[in-house]
């Protein structure tokens, strides 16, 4: 059926909506960010420090082939993942890619509670959060398969995920996966 991708902006919530949808449908969880940092023995702040944003995508790009050769997964991609058509080519050749929406409030009230350092976001986290979504606009809404998570619970995204998707895994009578067709 192919790798389900996860992406948004930073705090729209693909890791926590990623493993819940991963429980629901028996297929393992991948983050993306978390193959980058074991594969460059850096964490992302550093290596942005060391490497720039154009050295993060290098190893980014590299991270997407080897995770995309791996089994069936839900994976969560880091927020600027797909801004490299050849990136977004071979994950939506691999599977069907998700937006989750967030509006500028609902982001910034998620990253200001997060223990996560986010690079592209140091410093005014509402100015440089409106320029990161000001700047992403366009390509964000390019996007067919997307999903609003303001004001939702977790489990509400992930119906609604699976609903937008038609996929769903049953074990009643023996394991084994659905795919509903509209």
């Amino acid at each position: 059926m192919g790798h389900i991708f996860l992406y948004g902006p930073s705090g729209a919530g693909k890791s926590t909506i990623g493993k819940i949808l991963a429980q629901n449908l028996k297929l393992p969880f991948v983050d993306s960010d978390q193959i980058i940092e074991s594969n460059a023995g850096l964490s992302i702040p550093d290596i942005m420090t060391e490497y720039g944003e154009a050295g993060l995508r290098e190893i980014e790009t590299a991270a997407l082939k080897q995770i995309v050769n791996d089994r069936e997964s839900v994976l969560a991609l880091g927020g600027g993942a797909l801004l490299r058509e050849s990136n977004r080519a071979l994950v939506e050749g691999c599977g069907k890619v998700l937006l989750l929406n967030a509006s500028l409030s609902t982001l910034s009230e998620r990253l200001q509670q997060d223990q996560h350092q986010r690079p592209l976001l140091a410093g005014d986290l509402k100015s440089k959060l409106t320029t990161y979504l000001n700047g992403r606009a366009e390509h964000y809404g390019s996007f067919p398969l997307r999903i609003d998570v303001d004001g939702k619970t977790p489990e509400q995204i992930v119906h609604g995920v699976q609903v937008l998707l038609g996929r769903y895994h049953l074990s009643e009578m023996g394991d084994y996966d659905v795919m509903v067709v509209q």
